[in-house]
């Protein structure tokens, strides 16, 4: 049958928009045309075939779904699914994959910072994996009262991967024990701590 709907109007959306998934998990998507289709595509990154891992199923001439088992880091990015019609046009609709590796974190010097009092300080905190999503990385202090002294300086790199401590002149005051804290919505969060020394 012709579609009942002009091209101008007809949508394909995939439901979820985004999943996050962790490791050896299973992601399910959901294709649906807003009109009858001939048939469905589903490609990676816009032009590849989907992973071996993915099977493809219509369900029907309204729907499909893309069900992937033992999700893995490779199986992170943009899936498309392509409706084809009957008289020659498509739509497309897109969804995104994020693999939820576990977070980690690496602190440079580790396990502990010798500054001479006076002199500047900088303890450099890092992601330690390609994680994806809405990740925020911040610095306080061990013990406690985590909040840290007035003179400290947190300064995130411009991608948010790495957050940096500076102390511009380390006094003995400051000495102890600062933990960097990675934290993610959904994820259990990282911590590690470094011992600042202030000899």
């Amino acid at each position: 049958p012709t579609p009942d709907i002009p091209p101008e109007d007809r949508m394909v959306t995939i439901t979820p928009g985004s999943l996050t998934v962790p490791p050896d998990a299973l992601a399910v998507y959901t294709c649906m045309a807003n009109t009858v289709a001939e048939s469905f595509e589903w490609r990676f990154i816009l032009n590849d075939p989907v992973p071996q891992n993915a099977q493809p199923t219509s369900l029907n001439r309204l729907t499909s779904q893309l069900v992937i088992q033992g999700v893995n880091q490779d199986n992170a990015g943009t899936y498309v699914c392509r409706a084809n019609f009957s008289d020659g046009f498509m739509e497309v609709g897109l969804a995104q994959l994020v693999f939820d590796e576990p977070l980690r974190i690496r602190i440079t010097p580790f396990p502990e910072a010798r500054v001479p009092e006076g002199n500047r300080t900088q303890i450099a905190c890092a992601l330690d994996c390609s994680c994806g999503g809405e990740i925020q990385l911040t610095w306080r202090r061990g013990g406690p009262d985590a909040t840290l002294p007035g003179s400290a300086v947190v300064e995130p790199s411009p991608s948010g991967r790495t957050v940096s401590l500076i102390f511009e002149s380390t006094a003995a005051d400051v000495a102890g024990e600062y933990e960097c804290v990675v934290t993610r919505m959904g994820s259990e969060p990282a911590f590690l701590q470094v011992s600042l020394v202030v000899e």
